[in-house]
């Protein structure tokens, strides 16, 4: 994946994040090490589970209620993934965020994408508080693996995000 500047890659492990961090703080950035700091509190860790990729963007210290991220979740099959497939799990996706009370989430939709076709869905999840996460994920296959683009901004600004499809259209097969 090609992030576009003052985006920053997350390691997968705590260890990796913590050493991260050290770095970040003998390098006088301590601003962008507590950025970082999400991934060592309980949610942060439920992430780096879940996820075989994360990225944020980070352009110095935010109010910002929901934090710029990007997150690629990949699900393995004993068999190669079909287009049928793909359709049914754009549909259990859409589900599962409807299923947040007071969501407001698109129904699939079937895109081109360089990597091939994609189910795109976009949606508005309440966080609380007056605060909702926007969101856009693609949802591709490659042989026995589904994979899951999942972009996450403050819903407010959502509309004006054109970034998640340029990194979407530049997500290649390596």
């Amino acid at each position: 994946m090609i992030l576009p500047a003052k985006w920053y890659p997350v390691p997968r492990t705590v260890a990796a994040v913590k050493a991260t961090i050290a770095a970040l703080k003998k390098q006088k950035n301590p601003n962008l090490a507590t950025a970082y700091g999400f991934f060592l509190t309980a949610n942060g860790k439920q992430e780096l589970k879940a996820y075989a990729f994360q990225a944020f963007y980070f352009n110095g210290p935010t109010n910002d209620p929901v934090p710029i991220e990007v997150s690629i979740q990949i699900v393995k099959s004993k068999r190669a993934y079909t287009v049928a497939d793909l359709t049914t799990a754009g549909k259990t996706y859409a589900n599962a965020l409807a299923s947040n009370k007071g969501s407001k989430i698109t129904v699939p939709k079937r895109i081109k994408l360089p990597a091939g076709p994609a189910e795109y869905i976009t949606g508005v999840v309440p966080n609380g508080g007056g605060v909702s996460t926007g969101l856009e994920l693609y949802l591709l296959t490659h042989g026995k693996r589904l994979y899951a683009l999942s972009f996450k901004i403050d819903a407010q600004v959502l509309a004006q995000a054109k970034v998640f499809r340029s990194i979407a259209e530049h997500f290649a097969w390596a």
